[in-house]
């Protein structure tokens, strides 16, 4: 592991940028634990583990909704797609990937004219098959419906 960027995740840390401090101790210790794995086993070249133990056991989509908004959450980095549930400390980090994820996403509308939303997005989901997705909007009330629900998602 890079002693230098390990001082700098602590300056991170003591500056309260905990994101910052998490995103270089993690990319250092997943190195440190693909070199180490690359002597012990005599291996070539470049190895590295794409999915995490919990990306490996297949998350599912989330649907749902929390504080006024509905929402369709199927991305594969985020720490959960059940996120935007968890107190607003909790969003954060998750809610930066979403930020970054979605420009690199494409963008739809999903028609809702006369009917629910939430519907109408799991039913865009199901059959456009987007591999991931991303979907916030204000929630269907007696007095407040969309026509339409802009969904960001990668196929």
């Amino acid at each position: 592991m890079d002693q230098e960027k390990i001082k700098k995740a602590l300056d991170h840390f003591e500056n309260d940028e905990y994101v910052d401090a998490k995103e270089i101790l993690t990319k250092e210790i997943k190195g440190g634990v693909e070199a180490h794995l690359k002597d012990k086993l005599g291996l070539k070249g470049d190895i590295s583990f794409n999915e995490s133990l919990e990306e490996a056991r297949g998350k599912k989509p989330a649907f749902g909704t929390s504080d006024g908004f509905s929402y369709a959450v199927n991305i594969p980095t985020l720490d959960s797609n059940e996120f935007l549930k968890m107190p607003f400390g909790r969003q954060l980090d998750d809610s930066r990937k979403v930020g970054e994820w979605k420009k690199t996403a494409k963008k739809a509308y999903v028609g809702a004219k006369g009917k629910g939303t939430l519907p109408s997005v799991k039913k865009w989901v199901k059959e456009n098959k987007p591999s991931e997705f991303y979907a916030k909007w204000k929630m269907d009330s007696s007095s407040w419906k969309d026509d339409s629900v802009e969904i960001f998602y990668k196929k």
